[in-house]
């Protein structure tokens, strides 16, 4: 502080002095308070540094083996959803585990940040226990056991809701999905594909598509629709008959999720010493 003082002072530049910089009822301000009594007991700046530097290359190790690990045990899929590999989980180090798991509720909830304490603490142990039978969620996820690998999906009655989409536009939808029509499709809102729309869709498609996701995921996908019903559900191949001749790629939904399951690694600017 003294030094920022001396910098204007020298150049004869004014300057306000802010006194929140005094009011403990900051943090800021109550770490200046404590400084002279931590420095007494050796916790001086300097030795603070050296250890967020440790800390900082701890971490890379940690976002690198976290990555290793997803690539590893996670398939993720363009209709929004990854499958871990449970036993993979199980033999995972307890803080790998935990920080990949973050990352996949993170990309597939589409929250700004992950679950963090006890909530996350409580999903892992039941996932690393071996004991793992019912659907949890937590993080916008529903995270189901299954023959094929633990599912980790959208939870449905977390989604955004509807919106309105013209012919030859785009928009994201839940925060999760890019999604398209081209200039020859009508106006149209997208909705989730819930039971409600689902079964606007001929008897007959929904017997052929039923069985091509999981139905926790397939009742929140993205679905294009007008007065008329369900036009199209492009994760499930389906687009109404009186709108498909001739028009591949009128709809399209790309999962875009603003976190990636495997991010870039952490980047870390360590001191000398």
């Amino acid at each position: 502080m003294a030094r920022l003082r001396a910098v204007p002072a020298a150049r004869g530049l004014p300057f306000v002095d802010d006194p929140s910089n005094r009011d403990p009822a900051y943090g800021r301000a109550r770490m200046r308070l404590l400084a002279p009594v931590l420095a007494a007991d050796g916790v001086t700046p300097e030795r603070l540094a050296r250890t967020a530097a440790a800390l900082g290359r701890a971490r890379c190790v940690l976002e690198s083996a976290a990555a290793d690990f997803l690539a590893a045990a996670v398939t993720i899929h363009p209709a929004g959803f990854c499958r871990l590999q449970g036993k993979a989980y199980r033999a995972a180090p307890a803080e790998i585990a935990r920080r990949s798991l973050g990352r996949m509720l993170l990309c597939i909830g589409g929250a700004a940040y992950a679950p963090r304490g006890d909530r996350l603490l409580r999903l892992h142990e039941a996932l690393a226990g071996g004991d793992f039978k019912a659907a949890r969620t937590l993080g916008g996820c529903r995270i189901l056991p299954g023959r094929r690998g633990i599912l980790v999906c959208r939870e449905p009655q977390a989604e955004t809701g509807t919106i309105s989409l013209q012919g030859g536009g785009q928009a994201l939808w839940d925060g999760r999905f890019l999604i398209r029509s081209s200039a020859a499709a009508g106006p149209v809102t997208v909705r989730r594909l819930d039971r409600a729309v689902w079964v606007r869709i001929p008897k007959e498609e929904r017997q052929v598509r039923a069985k091509m996701l999981a139905p926790a995921v397939r009742s929140s996908l993205p679905a294009f629709c007008d007065l008329d019903g369900v036009v199209a559900v492009p994760h499930l191949r389906y687009m109404r008959r009186d709108n498909g001749a001739g028009k591949e790629g009128v709809y399209s939904a790309e999962f875009r999720p603003a976190r990636v399951l495997s991010p870039a690694a952490f980047a870390f600017a360590g001191t000398a010493g």
